[in-house]
């Protein structure tokens, strides 16, 4: 999780672009070879750290327009300031899609068939038991690198 520091929404892109690199090699190299639920573990936080960066890039360019004073500090603060200063509908999926991620990342798991094709991570979420296997992370995956060119659209 990266703490915040006054950046440019120019560095908060390069960074969250730098978390999808590593993200890629997470999905494409560890992924492949080791399919273990670690390793879907850290590609759902490298995913966290990238949609975070989107969101303080947006925060950033707010704050550059003069509609807020300051980036609040917290990922928290800033989805909260972002609900109310951008009505934006795919900025409101990236939020709730990044507020999934964290739950997903926060849940109790247990591990499914590790070292096979079928891995799992079979996490409670809301009451019910999901299974995060290697398609769903696969969809997240993509999901999260869409939002990387619509978040550069949206700030210049």
């Amino acid at each position: 999780m990266f703490q915040y520091s006054e950046m440019s929404k120019a560095e908060a892109l390069s960074l969250a672009k730098d978390e999808i690199k590593r993200a890629d090699h997470l999905m494409f190299v560890s992924l492949k070879y080791t399919r273990t639920v670690d390793v879907i573990k850290s590609l759902i936080d490298r995913m966290i750290n990238a949609l975070d960066m989107c969101m303080i890039a947006v925060a950033e360019h707010l704050k550059e327009k003069g509609k807020i004073d300051s980036v609040p500090k917290t990922p928290g603060l800033r989805i909260e300031m972002l609900r109310k200063k951008k009505k934006n509908d795919e900025l409101t999926e990236l939020i709730d899609f990044y507020l999934l991620l964290k739950k997903i990342n926060k849940a109790e798991f247990t591990r499914y068939k590790e070292f096979r094709r079928r891995v799992k991570m079979i996490i409670q979420l809301d009451g019910e038991e999901m299974d995060i296997d290697l398609d769903l992370v696969q969809e997240y995956y993509a999901k999260t690198k869409e939002f990387i060119p619509f978040i550069e659209e949206l700030v210049h």
